[in-house]
């Protein structure tokens, strides 16, 4: 969303940019599995593999009022934090479930 044009000078100066890292692919060539996967900092071996159903996670499913859009992820429930927007740089510590691995190559797990 950091993209979305802010018409406050004020509010532009400050707001923090989310750039995405890692290679977008050519649109005559999509990547097997997940067609963000080259891209995403939460990519793994399964998102090579597989591709995600667009689906609304269940916790969202449960609550009255929740915010209910669907995400086609295969880590759409885990709750981390979005990193800095460095490329390379993974969750921000403190933000992910435990037990989840780093990005590393991106499809490689």
């Amino acid at each position: 969303l950091s993209a979305v044009p802010v018409p406050d000078p004020g509010a532009r100066e400050h707001r923090e940019r989310i750039l995405l890292g890692g290679d977008v692919p050519s649109p005559t060539r999509i990547p097997s599995g997940c067609r963000f996967r080259t891209r995403c900092w939460k990519a793994r071996e399964r998102c090579a593999l597989e591709v995600p159903l667009l689906e609304v996670p269940a916790e969202y499913r449960i609550w009255e009022g929740a915010a209910r859009h669907p995400s086609a992820c295969h880590f759409a429930e885990e709750l981390q934090v979005v990193p800095s927007g460095r490329p390379g740089e993974g969750p921000r510590e403190g933000g992910g479930s435990e037990g989840a691995e780093g990005p590393g190559e991106p499809g490689t797990g």
